[in-house]
């Protein structure tokens, strides 16, 4: 380490010159003395930690350019949650219908997101939405995490943004944001470890917009529907599970609405069929066919007790 460099980190709060050399090697490798002193800086300044990837150093592959200094998604949430301010965020993308979902089924319905940040010290949260189309990092092998996970990164995009303008963090960007395909890729933008931990959080917040009730309401809907009409519930089961293109216990709220609305067909064909003489109906196993319900659009989670209302309604009509 030069003089010059040990003189513009020594009040740097690190533990040693080691540390801070390991630093370098490690998260800013090709950063000249100037920039990596900027780097400490901001470590210090915002209490991120390099080990932790909450930031580090791109250098950019053109000549005589700077290189980017890039603090990560996690450093960001570790920012805001640091600030006495910190209220919580809510974050959603934006379909192609306009709504605003936790998770869409289809990764080409995706138009966006959209992040709310809130504060104790404001009334109203701040909202900060983004187009996927202009953050859609392509590629000619078509991989990498734009790809597999497009509603991750699209979020992520948005919680950086609303942060920033949140909590006053102009100047701090993640790489999801930017420009990168000229700079040299030392240190991926997340470790798997961290990506499945995104992961993890987004299957926890689809549960949380499905609650357990709704599967059980939809399971004993279907129990009453293979009593009525002598069918396997298992048959039932599995038929709405090809339907729907997932197990039962996975189902979302918009594929709940779609199974109610493939009950509500089937009783209508067998209130049909019972107007046939019984002696032309053979007995067998669940083999009703359907047509494929139209899409359900612009009902809200609320509604589904709604839904499964009118279902208990026509079954008690049924049993009359």
């Amino acid at each position: 380490m030069s003089k010059e460099l040990e003189k513009k980190v020594e009040n740097v709060d690190l533990e040693n010159k080691e540390k801070i050399e390991l630093v370098k090697r490690m998260f800013a490798k090709g950063a000249t003395d100037d920039e990596f002193a900027v780097f400490l800086e901001l470590a210090k300044r915002y209490n991120l930690d390099p080990f932790k990837r909450q930031i580090f150093f791109l250098p950019d592959r053109r000549q005589n350019e700077p290189g980017k200094i890039m603090v990560s998604h996690a450093g960001l949430i570790h920012i805001a949650h640091s600030s006495d301010q910190w209220a919580g965020m809510k974050t959603f993308i934006i379909s192609k219908q306009g709504e605003e979902k936790l998770i869409v089924d289809n990764p080409n319905d995706i138009a966006g997101a959209v992040c709310y940040v809130f504060r104790k010290d404001w009334k109203e949260p701040l909202i900060h939405a983004v187009s996927f189309r202009e953050y859609f990092k392509s590629n000619n092998s078509h991989m990498g995490p734009w790809y597999t996970m497009p509603q991750t990164m699209i979020k992520k995009v948005a919680e950086a943004g609303a942060l920033r303008r949140a909590f006053d963090l102009g100047g701090l960007y993640i790489e999801e944001e930017m420009d990168t395909s000229y700079v040299q890729y030392e240190v991926p933008e997340e470790t798997p470890e961290e990506l499945k931990e995104v992961e993890k959080e987004e299957t926890k917040e689809a549960k949380k917009a499905v609650p357990s009730a709704y599967i059980t309401r939809l399971h004993a809907n279907i129990q009453a529907f293979s009593k009525k009409y002598n069918k396997k519930v298992e048959n039932v089961e599995k038929y709405l599970e090809k339907k729907i293109g997932k197990e039962l216990k996975k189902f979302s709220t918009d594929d709940i609405k779609r199974a109610i609305e493939i009950l509500k067909s089937l009783i209508e064909k067998e209130k049909a069929r019972e107007k046939i003489s019984v002696e032309e109906i053979k007995p067998g196993d669940f083999e009703v066919v359907v047509e494929e319900p139209e899409e359900i659009n612009g009902i809200e989670d609320e509604e589904i007790d709604e839904w499964v209302k009118k279902i208990n309604e026509t079954f008690s009509e049924l049993d009359k």
